[in-house]
């Protein structure tokens, strides 16, 4: 579980708010923080929601990579199709997904949100996962 908050105070110097990581290895054993540029953060989630913009208005998109910022070995690449599929290639395998319109914009929505808040750089966040469960099917592994 990752979780964010913002630490201007720390960074005052540097030009460009931190935005600090608290995560877990999944157990809750051991705790990490790891510092991200506030101009990164800002990148990182507008690249998310131009994709998911693109896969509601069925615009195909070269396969793009996010990587969790702390946990290097995880990623999620993303493509989109002129067929409105999207792409998906995690460590669980290849997931084709269907669009949902309704469903994206609640996406974008909240990737934005969480952005005003200094949240969203998960290489794949909640809300992203939820659509993968109920408009994604896996066809390879």
């Amino acid at each position: 579980m990752l979780l964010l908050s913002t630490n201007a105070a720390l960074s005052k110097g540097l030009g460009d708010d931190s935005v600090f990581y608290r995560a877990t290895d999944g157990r809750e054993d051991n705790v990490y923080v790891v510092g991200i540029s506030r101009s990164y953060l800002d990148k990182f989630v507008n690249e998310k929601v131009r994709m998911w913009g693109a896969f509601q208005k069925c615009e195909q998109q070269k396969p793009i990579t996010f990587v969790d910022p702390l946990f290097t070995s995880e990623s999620v690449t993303f493509s989109v199709t002129n067929t409105c599929k999207m792409m998906v290639k995690t460590v669980f395998g290849l997931q084709e997904c269907q669009g949902n319109p309704m469903a994206i914009l609640y996406i974008q929505d909240y990737l934005k949100e969480d952005l005003r808040h200094g949240y969203g750089a998960e290489y794949l966040t909640r809300y992203e996962r939820d659509y993968l469960d109920q408009y994604c099917k896996v066809i390879s592994k």
